[in-house]
């Protein structure tokens, strides 16, 4: 009997917590959650950032990409992106990472977990466990010769 009643407490618990919480902060593991990582090894300030989140409904990453911006400033600064009716949001900067593509070749990839994806920010809607990535990279049919990249004074990469 004392099992049984210490098991309902723990799910009640469960349930108030899972309930209230929205961004699965503190180390502690949702239901029906998934990661968010920004990561930059190119250029300088480099970062590589996660965060947790309970998932929304049928959002896209976007969405959580701005939640992420207002819940963690300091780690998400922000984000710039152009928004393209066919194809939706191409994210042209992360924490004032611009991406370069025409001239050297870097850009923001989307990735989940191990896998690059064929769709964007727009229309990716994230599923339990995923681990959304959006890595800083460089495409390496542009790039001649292999090199380390640093920012100029007016912000571009040289």
């Amino acid at each position: 009997m004392l099992k049984l009643s210490v098991l309902g407490v723990a799910l009640i618990a469960l349930a108030a917590w899972t309930e209230g919480n929205t961004g699965c902060r503190n180390g502690m593991v949702c239901m029906e959650s998934f990661t968010y990582t920004v990561t930059n090894h190119l250029i300088w300030p480099y970062f590589n950032n996660s965060i947790a989140f309970k998932i929304d409904g049928n959002k896209p990453v976007i969405h959580y990409m701005q939640q992420a911006c207002e819940m963690e400033p300091k780690q998400f600064i922000n984000f710039t992106a152009t928004y393209y009716h066919q194809y939706g949001y191409y994210i042209d900067a992360i924490n004032g990472i611009r991406d370069n593509y025409y001239n050297n070749g870097t850009y923001w990839e989307f990735w989940n977990a191990t896998t690059a994806l064929n769709v964007g920010v727009s229309y990716y809607i994230p599923s339990p466990g995923d681990r959304v990535l959006l890595k800083f990279t460089v495409d390496s049919s542009k790039q001649s010769t292999k090199r380390h990249y640093k920012r100029t004074a007016n912000g571009r990469l040289s």
